[in-house]
């Protein structure tokens, strides 16, 4: 996880959660990848049950959905905060909230699930050196590693500052393959500011939608739920699976 806890602690206190700053993309891009994740867990993955771990969970949106297929979730973030907060929301009894700390890979888990943490990750051989903790407490037969991450499909996008580094898939590749994990499955994920990502744009160019959005940066609770009301109805049980090349990829992976 990416080591800059101060950042994730501050974006945790200014929006209570570690996702995207403008609202009405974070609620329709978690809503999204709510339902692409459950999806999958769901019509493609086998080894349900037994233990999973939600890898920089932030809000705990991803352990909840979790918890409806494995017996036991290890949720853990490098962000005590966001932690606090998703423990106070979320009551599964089936989810257990733990700091960040390398005792978590003392498991063997069924699933490993990581949405957008390792692009936070700057350093190539910490990455790797994660992903080998991760190779090394999956379950040996039949475990698996579910990401979701942005890549460089263009060589010249590559990208880098003091949080996120957007590296080529094909460096991406070199770090997975060089952890001794190997992509089983993957699919193309939607861009919610990609140009043909047009049921958002009309979403977020609606006027309803930009009063409750103005009003909910004032912290008004109550403009806020129905914001986010409203958008879940919007995607309802949308998933984002596209056909296609995208800069945003889900990725199962497995063990050699």
């Amino acid at each position: 996880m990416g080591n800059n806890k101060d950042y994730w602690d501050e974006r945790a206190r200014k929006n209570g959660h570690t996702g995207w700053n403008d609202l009405v993309i974070y609620y329709y891009d978690q809503k999204i990848r709510l339902n692409t994740i459950e999806y999958i867990l769901k019509n493609t993955m086998s080894n349900i049950g037994g233990l999973s771990l939600d890898y920089g969970c932030g809000s705990g949106d991803f352990s909840k959905v979790c918890s409806k297929y494995f017996s036991e979730v290890i949720a853990t973030d490098i962000s005590e905060i966001v932690l606090s907060s998703a423990k106070k929301i979320i009551k599964n009894s089936n989810i257990i909230f733990v700091s960040l700390n390398d005792k978590i890979f003392d498991n063997d888990y069924e699933v490993i699930l990581s949405i957008t943490v390792l692009q936070h990750i700057l350093d190539d051989k910490a990455l790797e050196e994660l992903l080998r903790k991760f190779a090394k407490s999956l379950k040996v037969k039949n475990g698996k590693v579910i990401l979701l991450e942005s890549v460089a499909i263009d060589e010249k996008k590559i990208m880098e500052n003091n949080y996120l580094k957007i590296r080529s898939f094909k460096r991406l590749l070199e770090i997975i393959n060089n952890s001794g994990l190997i992509i089983e499955s993957s699919y193309e994920f939607y861009n919610p500011l990609s140009e043909n990502s047009s049921k958002f744009q009309k979403l977020n160019n609606n006027i309803f939608i930009r009063i409750l959005k103005k009003l909910a940066m004032f912290d008004l609770y109550f403009a806020k739920k129905i914001l986010k009301m409203v958008v879940d109805k919007y995607v309802g049980q949308d998933i984002g699976i596209i056909n296609g090349e995208s800069t945003t990829k889900i990725m199962i992976l497995k063990n050699f």
